[in-house]
């Protein structure tokens, strides 16, 4: 048996009378516990059982924590057994004390078990949990003026306020936060042709009040049903993208998302595929060809670009009905473009034979003092190359 004893105190010297003493041993994370008697004096008797050898040596955090005053906190080490370490007193700062009420946003209706965090801006945040009548109390801040409150809870919109000044020995009291419920979006996502349910099609939504961005605010996929479910979104207007291979994604310009939306399905039209095999003049596979589809129309119906595989195939889904120029390219190939057309549902193939190309090269002089100029663009009439 080891013992740890010392003294609480206040600013003034007085005794602080039922503080309570925690020694947490950081190897085990057993927590021995004492209260301050009316002197303010606590001993805490450590038995460690819970190591093989029955040893109480290790390190240890010693914390002293009162309503009222600001928590303390330290390190300790027992180096020995059956040794009385004395003299490990406190003395605390009286604290300041924040009080409020959380309330959904008709702000009567009060909101239980909410989180409730609060930051003081130098790296210390307090937490606390709402009452069943919507209440919370901090007791032992300490004294700042840049204070920021976060409230949580799943089902509802996260709220933040910030600035919030607390003083040592006085309450800051009524900082209610009031809480908006979020919403949950439901449907199922179909094909346009036959009405069938689409596995594994991706739905994200973009939150339109924010700076557009390519990440979308929530994503799910739907089960083997077609079905999809997202919870707990904030308010607002989204943009909505569902895709899926082998079908044209589909763009929601604005879904209003203000209240909960269920049944709201997402039909998907089957998309044409663009594939087939780039090979050379004698018949061998030409891997690592860029081929790039592009529409001929001025809208945009379609798109994309793949590198040919080792066997020189490539394939480009997604891409809408209409006409296409498909351009291959790669080195030590003449650059080949083709025309052609998908149509709607429909698998396409296309091979595609590439030249092998010649090259020119030389230098360029000044030609009356012969030294060599850099920078100049040397052009083949009638190609696209260019050095």
């Amino acid at each position: 048996q080891s013992t740890v004893a010392g003294t609480v105190i206040d600013r003034q010297g007085d005794p602080i009378v039922g503080a309570t003493v925690t020694l947490d041993d950081n190897d085990s994370g057993y927590a021995y516990t004492a209260t301050t008697d009316a002197s303010g004096n606590y001993t805490i008797e450590v038995f460690d059982l819970y190591d093989y050898d029955g040893t109480a040596v290790g390190n240890y955090s010693l914390s002293f924590t009162a309503d009222g005053y600001v928590t303390k906190s330290r390190l300790l080490s027992i180096t020995a057994d059956e040794s009385a370490l004395t003299g490990e007193d406190a003395t605390l700062r009286q604290a300041a004390i924040m009080t409020g009420t959380i309330y959904e946003t008709d702000g009567t209706t009060v909101v239980a078990n909410a989180t409730i965090q609060a930051d003081n801006g130098l790296g210390i945040v307090y937490s606390t949990t709402s009452a069943d009548d919507g209440t919370f109390t901090f007791a032992s801040l300490q004294a700042g003026s840049n204070y920021t409150l976060t409230v949580t809870k799943t089902g509802y919109v996260k709220n933040v306020v910030y600035n919030i000044a607390v003083s040592a020995g006085e309450t800051t009291a009524d900082q209610d936060v009031l809480l908006t419920t979020t919403i949950t979006l439901s449907g199922t996502v179909l094909a346009r042709a036959d009405g069938g349910e689409i596995i594994g099609a991706t739905i994200r939504l973009f939150n339109l009040g924010k700076p557009r961005s390519s990440s979308a605010d929530y994503t799910t996929i739907t089960l083997t049903d077609g079905t999809f479910t997202i919870s707990n979104i904030d308010l607002g207007h989204y943009r909505v993208h569902v895709s899926q291979t082998g079908y044209i994604k589909l763009k929601v310009s604005e879904l209003d998302l203000t209240t909960a939306v269920s049944g709201r399905d997402f039909k998907l039209e089957a998309a044409a595929t663009i594939f087939g095999n780039i090979t050379s003049k004698n018949g061998e596979p030409v891997h690592n060809a860029y081929v790039s589809v592009s529409s001929k129309a001025a809208s945009d119906i379609g798109y994309g670009a793949v590198y040919t595989d080792m066997n020189g195939n490539y394939r480009i889904t997604s891409l809408k009905a209409g006409k296409y120029i498909v351009k291959v390219w790669t080195t030590g190939y003449v650059e080949k473009v083709v025309q052609t057309r998908a149509r709607q549902g429909k698998k396409k193939e296309l091979d595609i034979t590439l030249r092998s190309a010649g090259s020119i090269s030389g230098q360029i002089n000044d030609d009356t003092s012969g030294l060599p100029l850099s920078g100049y663009v040397v052009r083949v009439k009638s190609e696209t190359v260019t050095a």
